[in-house]
């Protein structure tokens, strides 16, 4: 009687018979894969846990624009890109506003259809003429503080624009309250980082409606400047999908050992 011929073994034969094949083959092997590790989590440090994100600005407001650049434009790309650092570690990530900007792929375009989660079909107004917008944002916090099963934390991201000579990343919380353990963690994050530059490695506090606990309760809460983009070091940087991806997953570890400790 013949011995059968493994099909593995003939497939293989076949293969080197045609190499064409073979490199399909394989190309199509390492794309599956890295599609595979794509949908698998890096890690579960953070599964239960909601992360609301508040990418500033967008609409009619780009926030603060320098050497043609506005603000709205990066915090929307990083926080497209913190999204996905915290869901690789299992956290649910929820948006405050609505934007096709809201993606880390191609040119970063400015989010003028940017629209409150809360208040569909309505175009982001200016927070300073319509602090309502503002407060929608907060407002979407709260209705997640309210149906938490887990831990909720509260992300507000920006970038700045200061005189000459100050650069850097810095945590704010609202004057009206103390910093958060996430605001103290954040800031102590940036500056064993080194990217503190200019400002002081604690929270610093200013008039911040988004954190307001009058429409805000999340007890961890922050506003982070995560650059000063009249700085040319720090535009540069904020610009650099490497150097986001880094400041993102130093937010990420803030979170971690916020929720976890």
């Amino acid at each position: 009687m013949a011995a059968r011929r493994s099909p593995t073994k003939a497939l293989l034969r076949r293969l080197r018979r045609k190499p064409g094949h073979s490199v399909v083959s394989g190309l199509l092997l390492v794309g599956f894969l890295f599609w595979w590790s794509r949908q698998q989590p890096r890690s579960t440090t953070l599964r239960g846990v909601t992360v609301v994100i508040d990418p500033g600005h967008g609409g009619a407001d780009p926030g603060a624009v320098c050497e043609g650049g506005a603000e709205a434009a990066l915090t929307y790309r990083t926080a497209a890109t913190l999204a996905r650092v915290l869901e690789d570690r299992s956290a649910r990530t929820v948006f405050t506003v609505r934007s096709a900007s809201l993606t880390e792929r191609g040119e970063p375009q400015r989010p003028r259809d940017a629209a409150p989660e809360l208040a569909p079909g309505r175009t982001l107004q200016s927070g300073r003429v319509n602090p309502e917008d503002i407060y929608l944002r907060a407002d979407l916090a709260a209705r997640e503080w309210e149906r938490k099963k887990g831990p909720v934390v509260f992300l507000s991201l920006h970038f700045d624009s200061r005189p000459p000579g100050v650069r850097g990343s810095h945590a704010l919380n609202d004057h009206r309250s103390s910093p958060s353990r996430l605001a103290r963690n954040i800031a102590r994050e940036i500056s064993a980082a080194g990217l503190q530059g200019s400002f002081p490695a604690t929270p610093s506090a200013q008039k911040l409606g988004v954190l307001w606990s009058g429409r805000n309760p999340v007890p961890e809460r922050v506003l982070v400047e995560c650059a000063v983009l009249s700085d040319p070091k720090d535009r540069a940087d904020a610009q650099n999908p490497a150097w986001r991806e880094r400041f993102c997953n130093l937010l990420a570890d803030a979170v971690e050992k916020t929720v976890t400790n």
